[in-house]
């Protein structure tokens, strides 16, 4: 999230609305009322292996069914109106994902299925119209996730003191509107001359912590809790979060960001 965060922030691209998830949410509905035996799917594993999930999701099992492309999406992929507005993964996944609501997939899970469209529909070789790159999609892999979740899907973090912070990485959804939250917060905090990067980088990582934070032993007000922490203490919440997150390794997808770009200018095989 915390890379995330910094790529938008930068690109200043943030313009989410509830239009999105609604027509998200009404694509799913008209979804499950399909045929499913005229469905063609497979099932995807996923980054997370359904670690992120509670135990009674469909998600924890670590693997979905996911219906592949057709001529008829083909009409998401170039709407001018669609691209514009940045909702073509979020269609296609509302479309595709069978058996649950893809607004639930935490961010790397997301990134996975979109991967596995592109694959399965174009072919693994992406020409990168930004980067002027060529690309091969086989090539990217999955991190090697390893934490443990609880059964509601949150993590824990052992502090210094020996006390217990859970944690959760959030339905991708929630957390882009965190992100929204927390550049529009950035913005209208009025910066004195001699704030450094540390006092922004804390007021930007305590933001975003304080949306992924459960709970902390013996800690009532989370918030309060973390302006009280140290530069040091907050930066090693962050970086161990941030490293074990679920989603594709950073090593292999070659600066290759899976979102609606990956379907720009291209047509169904």
């Amino acid at each position: 999230m915390f890379i995330k965060f910094f790529i938008m922030l930068l690109m200043n691209e943030y313009d989410l609305t509830d239009s999105v998830t609604n027509a998200a949410s009404n694509k799913s509905n008209k979804k499950y009322s399909q045929d499913m035996k005229n469905v063609n799917y497979e099932w995807v594993e996923l980054p997370s292996k359904g670690q992120c999930y509670p135990i009674n999701s469909i998600l924890r099992e670590g693997k979905i069914k996911v219906s592949y492309l057709t001529a008829t999406d083909e009409n998401i992929i170039i709407s001018e109106k669609l691209i514009n507005e940045k909702k073509v993964c979020d269609i296609l996944l509302a479309n595709k994902v069978l058996d649950v609501n893809a607004s639930e997939l935490c961010a790397g899970d997301k990134e996975a299925i979109i991967l596995w469209l592109r694959k399965t529909g174009y072919g693994n070789i992406y020409k990168n119209q930004f980067t002027k790159t060529t690309i091969d999609l086989d090539k990217i892999k999955y991190k090697d996730f390893k934490l443990i979740s609880d059964n509601d899907g949150n993590f824990n973090y052992y502090l210094p003191n020996g006390g217990k912070l859970r944690f959760r990485y959030l339905p991708y959804k929630e957390e882009e509107q965190l992100i929204e939250r927390t550049i529009e917060e950035l913005k209208n905090t009025e910066w004195r001359e001699e704030d450094t990067y540390v006092n922004m980088y804390m007021k930007m990582t305590i933001l975003l912590l304080r949306g992924m934070i459960v709970s902390v032993d013996n800690v009532e007000d989370i918030e309060k809790w973390l302006l009280g922490l140290n530069f040091d203490t907050v930066r090693r919440i962050q970086r161990y979060i941030t490293h074990n997150s679920p989603g594709l390794s950073l090593e292999t997808t070659e600066g290759t960001v899976l979102d609606d770009s990956v379907f720009y200018n291209i047509t169904i095989n």
